[in-house]
């Protein structure tokens, strides 16, 4: 289904809105809103009425919104009440717990000190105090350093050159290897974002390849993916 829904997305659906609703005929606006219904479950009516157009965020909140329900950001398998936290949010919580709990027992690892999880560059949200967008917020408890901020002209992901730093690497070291994971269940960084960062990267198809997992945003807290996931690890290390 995803090659399937890749294909048309490429083939079909992005020349469509390259030409603009109005000028398309009236049998091709509901052909490609009946497909589009196919892949998503949102009626086609909805696209009929919306250029043929869908963001994130409204997917996720249209879905089941007869029932009050929206889907997780983190994993879309999750669901819960519209008005109410994250969805996923026990889950990533829970996975938060167990890996403290395992490097602390396991692994040793002693530290007093708070584990802040942050991204780079700093948001607009962590120098505004933390300051939540659209979408929610993310990392130091949602507050603070490190909180995300999804808004429509705010967000981590604008303008950030993801590759440059990297082709740089490649570049310098022949050697240096690339494996880009992304959940298939990921509202956030989703498989399309990550496929086309790939096909836009310009890095050597040998050293770099994506490879897709039956999980979330953490596709590791399931199982089947933790194999995968590790598999994929231990060939980037090993080279094999």
């Amino acid at each position: 289904m995803i090659e399937e829904a890749r294909t048309f997305g490429a083939t079909e659906y992005l020349p469509v809105l390259f030409k603009g609703n109005g000028a398309l005929d009236d049998a091709t606006r509901k052909r490609i809103a009946t497909r589009l219904e196919s892949f998503t479950a949102i009626p086609a009516a909805y696209f009929l009425a919306n250029d043929l157009r869908i963001t994130r965020p409204t997917f996720q909140a249209e879905l089941f919104k007869k029932e009050g329900l929206k889907l997780g950001s983190d994993d879309a398998r999750y669901i819960g009440p519209a008005t109410g936290p994250e969805p996923d949010a026990g889950p990533a919580g829970t996975s938060l717990k167990a890996f403290n709990e395992y490097a602390k027992t396991e692994l040793k690892v002693e530290r007093t000190d708070e584990y802040r999880s942050r991204q780079f560059p700093p948001s607009t949200a962590a120098a505004n105090g933390g300051r939540r967008g659209g979408g929610g917020g993310r990392g130091g408890g949602g507050s603070g350093v490190g909180a995300w901020e999804y808004a429509a002209n705010a967000s981590p992901f604008n303008d950030f050159a993801y590759t440059s730093s990297i082709t740089e690497v490649m570049n310098k070291n022949p050697n240096f290897r690339v494996v880009v994971g992304s959940g298939i269940y990921d509202m956030k960084t989703t498989t399309g974002a990550a496929m086309y960062l790939m096909a836009q990267s310009g890095w050597p198809k040998s050293r770099a390849r994506i490879s897709l997992y039956e999980g979330g945003h953490m596709a590791y807290t399931n199982e089947s993916a933790l194999k995968k996931f590790t598999d994929d690890i231990r060939q980037l290390v090993t080279g094999r």
